[in-house]
């Protein structure tokens, strides 16, 4: 879900620019003849299968747990990690609270404890990133980070972020999450970062947030168009924004769409905090 709306989120901020931007965006984005042709001829693609990404094999908790009870703030640097597993079980008690494969954990990073001593330098490396997992960790849990711990690192830097930062504890170097759970961790994440984890399911709520991210886009567009149409022809513009609406359109409905699910029945469990 991240690469589209870091794409849209990209697009609205050419949008807030000059025509001659646009334009140029457009022009360098949108204007291949396959993706016109591909716009103009084929018919969208079958409705969004809003259950498809809940068929997946046992279950995945997403729940967010930070200590600073406050909402999301873009202007700031976080860093997290989703449980995988602890002591090799999916589900375990620590320091009194009971985790499942799928909690998330996750702090503005100035809000940990000594984090500043291992940020002094300014250089984000990846010791820099064990170390301050090891912090929130300890933080968190009351006790150290140890070998028992699988997980997957996740940060928020400049506004940017990053799902797969490192593996926590582990000799692989690949994500112990599948693919699909890592589309709906990020579909959880990034609605929580909208306030938009509420009672309505979180597959909801991440259309919801795309949808209304590219209605705007689209009204941004047609803000700009008598300008454009100052310095290109309405027909390409038309024809253009025609290929950007259904490029963005596909990438959505192959994001809730899950290829081999047949022989998955079991449907994944959401617990609210």
């Amino acid at each position: 879900m991240y690469a589209i709306w870091r794409n849209l989120t990209l697009i609205e901020d050419v949008l807030l620019g000059t025509a001659d931007e646009v334009v140029d965006y457009l022009r360098s984005n949108f204007s291949s003849p396959v993706q016109q042709i591909r716009s103009t001829l084929s018919e969208r693609a079958e409705p969004i299968k809003k259950n498809s990404l809940e068929e997946i094999n046992n279950s995945l908790s997403c729940r967010i747990f930070h200590k600073k009870e406050s909402p999301f703030d873009s202007i700031c640097d976080y860093i997290g990690f989703v449980i995988y597993s602890y002591q090799g079980k999916s589900e375990f008690t620590l320091n009194g609270q009971l985790y499942k494969r799928g909690d998330i954990i996750i702090e503005d990073v100035n809000n940990i404890p000594n984090s500043c001593l291992i940020l002094k330098s300014g250089l984000r490396l990846q010791n820099v990133y064990k170390n301050l997992y090891e912090l929130l960790f300890k933080w968190h849990f009351n006790t150290s980070l140890d070998k028992r711990f699988v997980g997957l690192g996740i940060t928020y830097e400049k506004s940017k972020w990053k799902f797969d930062a490192i593996i926590i504890r582990s000799e692989s170097t690949q994500s112990p999450f599948s693919l699909d759970e890592h589309r709906l961790l990020e579909m959880y994440i990034l609605t929580w970062t909208q306030n938009m984890n509420g009672k309505t399911s979180v597959l909801e709520n991440a259309q919801k947030m795309l949808n209304e991210q590219l209605n705007y886009v689209k009204d941004l567009l047609e803000t700009q168009r008598p300008d454009m149409e100052r310095i290109w022809v309405p027909e390409e513009i038309n024809l253009v924004i025609k290929a950007f609406e259904h490029e963005i359109k596909d990438d959505i409905t192959q994001l809730f769409q899950v290829g081999d699910i047949l022989n998955r029945r079991n449907c994944i469990k959401f617990i609210e905090e």
